[in-house]
């Protein structure tokens, strides 16, 4: 009964892990990997059967960008580094085919054994960013705008004078 219950315990796991809304990766104590949900797959592009036993770092993190987001990995996977855990950072990741898009993580440790592992929550926020663009360039377009105008012009918003032009 115990190998049953380990297999559900399996199935479970893989189960959340596949039903995720983010990718979710799992990384051993050496930076490899060995999770990798349907998600990841969508986002990344690798097949579960090509990325398992990858360095999370080198397959993740783009080359160029190694040498600084890369050591933060390599820091907190050797040292465990405690500030970097359970914290949102935003960083650029490279799928499959090279192309590159800005994700947010969150790295969570839990000592399995005598080991650590690692799970590494992905979400791509390409949109956010896109959408956070298209707002800032709206905004110099509307101020831009109004300082063209000749005559003083305010916007207002419950009694509450928001902008006012220079004329």
């Amino acid at each position: 009964q115990s190998v049953r219950q380990l297999v559900e315990a399996q199935m479970r796991t893989d189960a959340m892990l596949n039903t995720a809304l983010g990718a979710v990766i799992g990384v051993d104590a050496k930076g490899l990997i060995t999770r990798w949900s349907r998600h990841a797959h969508a986002v990344f592009g690798w097949d579960r059967s090509e990325i398992i036993g990858r360095s999370f770092v080198a397959t993740i993190i783009p080359q160029q960008r190694t040498s600084t987001e890369g050591s933060i990995f390599t820091q907190l996977l050797i040292d465990g580094d405690e500030q970097l855990q359970n914290r949102k950072l935003e960083l650029t990741a490279t799928r499959k085919d090279g192309t590159e898009l800005p994700i947010e993580l969150v790295l969570t440790s839990h000592k399995i054994a005598k080991s650590f592992e690692f799970t590494v929550f992905i979400a791509d926020i390409s949109e956010r960013k896109r959408a956070s663009a298209a707002m800032a360039e709206s905004e110099q377009r509307f101020r831009t705008l109004m300082e063209c105008i000749p005559e003083a012009v305010a916007v207002h918003r419950g009694g509450e004078v928001l902008y006012v032009n220079a004329a």
